[in-house]
């Protein structure tokens, strides 16, 4: 009898279990990747957001202090939330209270004291330190430093003129 060769080949289509496996595992790792990253944009965001709040509620409590006709006296002023503060002093007529109420959450302290100049006056200078705060850590707080011209006591006599 004669032999039989057989030259056929056979062929597999398909992917093996192993191949599966590791595409799986290559695909939740990226998933794993841009839902962190996601995450990571989100907080940038919020954080963006609050600074961006607490910034505008510095320009308005310190344009009132720069645009004040009261002298402004030395000492240290604690508002709980930006709401109080812009109630205070008097910023919150153009602002609906929506509005008002998303800077509850900002703790503001206001601190005046006098700056001198060298060869000057010891306090020809009134420096005011504003920090807004939205938390305790560090990157949850906005800080202002900001000097207004001292007035004089007395209005010194022009040359030439009566005094």
């Amino acid at each position: 009898m004669a032999e039989r060769t057989s030259n056929s080949t056979v062929s597999s289509a398909g992917f093996t279990l192993i191949e599966i496996t590791i595409a799986i595992v290559i695909i939740a790792s990226a998933m794993v990747i841009f839902l962190g990253l996601q995450s990571s944009i989100v907080d940038q965001t919020l954080r963006a957001g609050e600074q961006e709040q607490a910034m505008m509620l510095a320009r308005r409590i310190l344009a009132k202090y720069e645009t004040s006709d009261d002298p402004l006296n030395v000492g240290e002023t604690v508002w709980e939330s930006g709401k109080t503060a812009l109630e205070d002093l008097d910023l919150f007529s153009d602002q609906d209270q929506e509005q008002l109420d998303t800077l509850n959450h900002f703790h503001i302290r206001l601190t005046i004291g006098t700056q001198g100049i060298p060869q000057l006056e010891e306090d020809a200078m009134k420096r005011l330190d504003l920090v807004i705060a939205w938390g305790a850590a560090p990157d949850q707080r906005f800080e202002v430093l900001y000097y207004v011209p001292n007035a004089p006591a007395e209005p010194s006599p022009k040359p030439g003129g009566t005094p």
